[in-house]
């Protein structure tokens, strides 16, 4: 495989929200699902137009002679109490080899590297649809598991069987 190219971006620009835009709508594209948080691209957005009262740090990657990202680590924060908080989005399309760890693996270093010299205390890893490879990444390089999110869906309106279940309508009152 050829060398990527990985750049910091500190503090980000508008170029680097913009090749974030168009990276995220390829893998949008390629697997139905979007690719940072909206706090991510939320924060990116921020940090573009000039906000810097949450310090956001982005490392890309590209290929060789090529100026669109095929991946994209986030780090925003610390600030305001919070701890800082990475994701890291890897373009897997039909043009792209393998499953992504070619680019994955080196971009995860260079971000941590680069946040490690920041000096700023501890991170938070978000991975959205983690995997098993993922929980061995993560261990890899020191991480423990915090907790696992679930999105959870269901059809409205409710099907008969569900209003008439006692049990569920005293849960649903609980969530609410």
């Amino acid at each position: 495989m050829e060398a990527l190219e990985l750049e910091v971006w500190a503090p980000v620009d508008v170029a680097a929200a913009t090749a974030v835009d168009d990276l995220m709508a390829r893998i949008e594209r390629a697997t139905g699902l979007p690719g940072l948080s909206e706090d991510r691209l939320r924060a990116l957005r921020q940090a573009a137009e000039g906000d810097r009262s949450t310090p956001v740090t982005g490392v890309s990657a590209r290929r060789p002679g090529s100026s669109e990202f095929v991946g994209w680590a986030q780090i925003d924060g610390p600030g305001g109490g919070r701890m800082a908080d990475m994701e890291v989005v890897v373009y897997r399309g039909p043009d792209e080899r393998g499953s992504g760890e070619p680019v994955l693996d080196p971009l995860i270093d260079a971000a941590l590297v680069t946040y490690a010299a920041t000096g700023s205390g501890s991170l938070r890893w978000w991975v959205n649809h983690a995997s098993e490879a993922d929980d061995v990444r993560a261990t890899a390089r020191g991480f423990i598991t915090e907790r696992d999110l679930l999105q959870l869906r269901c059809a409205l309106p409710l099907p008969d069987r569900c209003a008439d279940d006692k049990t569920f309508l005293h849960t649903t009152a609980l969530l609410n």
